[in-house]
């Protein structure tokens, strides 16, 4: 597995982060996790720009995601990442999902509460 790093600057001090893993024997499907914007500067498009940033180095891929495992599984490890306090994660699922579909991504029957997006970009 191959992972790769996009970042989010403002006032030189990080925002956000978001990583890509690409798998070498599936070189037309990659897998984004741990999208992380910290809380003072969500809302304010940071997120978006990280993922159209992601949707335009990966045309003609198909792209998946686990929208719970974002606030869930990896926000101790964001932290340390970021150095922030912040530990509040008031990010429901339904918010989360409604999040990834305004880029085009569907909900997949398997695995369970995973999404998808066949991004066709050129």
């Amino acid at each position: 597995m191959i992972e790769k790093e996009y970042k989010i600057y403002k006032n030189k001090g990080l925002v956000g982060f978001v990583i890509v893993q690409e798998n070498e024997f599936s070189p037309d499907s990659v897998f984004l996790y741990r999208l992380y914007v910290k809380k003072e500067h969500r809302k304010k498009g940071f997120g978006r720009k990280l993922v159209e940033t992601v949707l335009k180095d990966y045309p003609r891929t198909t792209i998946y995601i686990e929208p719970n495992s974002f606030e869930i599984r990896n926000i101790k490890e964001a932290m340390d990442i970021t150095k922030t306090n912040d530990q509040s994660i008031n990010v429901g699922e339904t918010d989360v999902k409604e999040f990834w579909k305004k880029f085009g991504f569907k909900s997949i029957n398997y695995p369970k509460n995973w999404m998808e997006l066949k991004n066709e970009n050129a």
